[in-house]
């Protein structure tokens, strides 16, 4: 598996291609970026990523597998169930449900931004830990 990373970090324009990286290590990668970079710009890469997958068939495909609120419905269910759950088994959880990249990162979105579900860091301090309020 490849990720392609293009954007700004601390100013300074960045365009890498990591491959050779496992689910598990991508989960982790994808959770400290957003961690790190707020929710602000999270909502900046879901809606570019939104952008560039109208010109990938691709990722057109796999986002219609299943939408961002039916990503939500399964995550608060897991939730419910796990009584709490890290991002990375959250992401793993969505992932081994169908879920495309892009609706699981909306729908750790809405969770940060609901009322539902109360977001707290690891003991790491490089996940989240999502548990219901």
């Amino acid at each position: 598996m490849a990720i392609r990373i293009t954007g700004t970090i601390a100013g300074l324009e960045v365009d890498v291609t990591v491959e050779g990286i496992d689910q598990r290590s991508l989960s982790q990668l994808a959770t400290s970026v957003i961690n790190s970079a707020g929710v602000a710009s999270a909502t900046e890469v879901a809606n570019k990523s939104a952008e560039e997958s109208k010109d990938s068939p691709s990722e057109v495909a796999r986002g219609a597998a299943l939408g961002s609120q039916q990503a939500l419905q399964f995550a608060l269910a897991h939730i419910n169930q796990m009584g709490s759950v890290d991002s990375c088994d959250l992401i793993n959880y969505l992932t081994d449900k169908g879920v495309a990249d892009l609706a699981i990162k909306r729908a750790l979105l809405l969770l940060r931004q609901g009322n539902d579900v109360e977001t707290v860091p690891s003991d790491d301090g490089l996940q989240r830990v999502y548990r219901r309020r």
